[in-house]
């Protein structure tokens, strides 16, 4: 059997929008892991918020992609025959890493940020100018949790607070001086020419194995999971219930689901992986 990969989206995705409980995903992602498919986390989140989740759903052992496709993180010791570029530099940690970059350091984007026209000044506000209780306020997270939010390393994102026509005009402008701007559940991300799909391809070629390289699912909600999804061999699109389903070009492969949030991860990875050639997950 061809191997697969599983590549989802954390916020409305594989967690809840409003509780970040993952619960009603357990059963399949705890199948998943008796078959030895990996489950590779690919969010907006920084390495300090994936490593803590990580651990709590025991994916320890499987890469994860980080700041929207920014670096893509992979377990050294499950993964010896990775074939490694010099692209590739060794990360501390445990277990030990290698790491692959794709695009500028924070500093950059926030630097953008700075020097754009007085118009857009006062109508938003950046992650890195926001005290720990204003971030818990706007995501829910706990102050901890907010604190590893704010660790971040390539992008920045941003709470827009103006009209949708200055907001057209803001990112047209930021798109001008070479950033990409991706919607997220509650921020604005202003990053570099990476994104969620580029990294998973370069994740499902690099560890291509005897069995060749691995069928991708993707699962996600919002449009910064677009990329993602149009990379992916199938797309899981999962209801939200805050905001619209992201638009993709692609008209085949798709599963879009009805439940929200975890319920919606765990029914469409069963509606794909019970068709015949795939692992049955219906009796989890």
């Amino acid at each position: 059997m061809t191997p697969l990969m599983i590549v989802t989206d954390l916020d409305g995705s594989l967690l809840d929008h409003y509780t970040y409980s993952f619960a009603a995903a357990l059963p399949v992602l705890r199948q998943l892991q008796a078959s030895d498919i990996p489950v590779v986390l690919c969010s907006s989140k920084t390495r300090s918020e994936m490593q803590l989740l990580r651990e709590q759903l025991a994916l320890l052992n499987c890469p994860y992609i980080v700041e929207n496709g920014a670096a893509v993180y992979v377990p050294k010791s499950h993964y010896p025959n990775l074939t490694l570029d010099t692209e590739l530099a060794p990360v501390d940690g445990a277990p030990p890493e290698w790491r692959k970059l794709f695009g500028s350091d924070r500093a950059h984007w926030q630097s953008l940020l700075d020097n754009l026209p007085e118009r857009f000044h006062g109508h938003f506000r950046q992650l890195s100018q926001m005290s720990i209780g204003q971030i818990t306020d706007i995501t829910g997270l706990s102050p901890d949790d907010a604190r590893r939010a704010a660790q971040r390393e390539f992008g920045e994102p941003i709470q827009w607070r103006g009209g949708d026509t200055l907001k057209m005009d803001f990112i047209n402008e930021l798109e001008q001086l070479g950033a990409t701007v991706l919607q997220g559940g509650r921020f604005l991300h202003v990053v570099g020419n990476w994104n969620k799909g580029r990294a998973l391809k370069w994740l499902a070629e690099s560890i291509n194995g005897t069995g060749g390289a691995p069928i991708t699912i993707a699962l996600g909600d919002s449009q910064n999971d677009v990329a993602m999804l149009e990379a992916a061999d199938h797309a899981i699109v999962i209801k939200s219930p805050v905001h619209d389903a992201p638009k993709l070009k692609r008209t085949q492969g798709i599963i879009y689901t009805r439940a929200t949030g975890p319920s919606g991860w765990a029914e469409g990875l069963r509606a794909l992986l019970d068709q015949p050639g795939y692992l049955a997950v219906s009796n989890g």
